[in-house]
C-alpha cells in the first residue's frame, strides 16, 4: 500500500486524494458527494481489515484502522509537502504496527 502511495506521490500530476478534497468541499453529511467519499474510504477500510484477518492479526479491525490512518495521513502530508517521504514514513510505522499485530519482528 505504501509503495503504491510513494509512486503516486512521485507523479507530477499528483494533486492529493479527490475523495478527501470532495468531502472537505461538501461537508454536509447528507450531501451525495460527501456520502460517496465516505463510502470509498469505508470500502478501503473493509478491504484492509480483510487482509489483516487473513494475515492472522489478533485485532484486525484495530490494525486496519491504524493502517488507514497512516495511509490518509501520508496522502495529506504529501499534498501539503512538509515531509520528503510521507509514504516511507508511513510504511515504517505500518511495519511496526503489523509486526506487533502479528507477533513478529521485521
Amino acid at each position: 500500500m505504501f509503495d503504491v502511495l510513494a509512486n503516486w506521490f512521485a507523479d507530477p500530476e499528483f494533486r492529493s486524494c479527490m475523495f478527501i478534497k470532495a468531502s472537505s468541499g461538501y461537508q454536509d453529511s447528507d450531501d451525495p458527494i460527501y456520502m460517496q467519499s465516505g463510502e470509498h474510504k469505508r470500502l478501503l477500510f473493509v478491504y484492509t481489515r480483510e487482509l489483516a484477518t487473513k494475515a492472522g492479526a489478533k485485532y484486525p479491525k484495530m490494525l486496519a484502522q491504524q493502517l488507514m490512518l497512516l495511509k490518509e495521513g501520508a496522502i495529506v502530508t504529501a499534498h501539503i509537502g512538509y515531509s520528503n517521504d510521507p509514504a516511507g514514513d508511513a510504511k515504517t510505522a505500518a511495519i511496526s504496527l503489523i509486526d506487533h499485530a502479528l507477533g513478529t519482528n521485521s
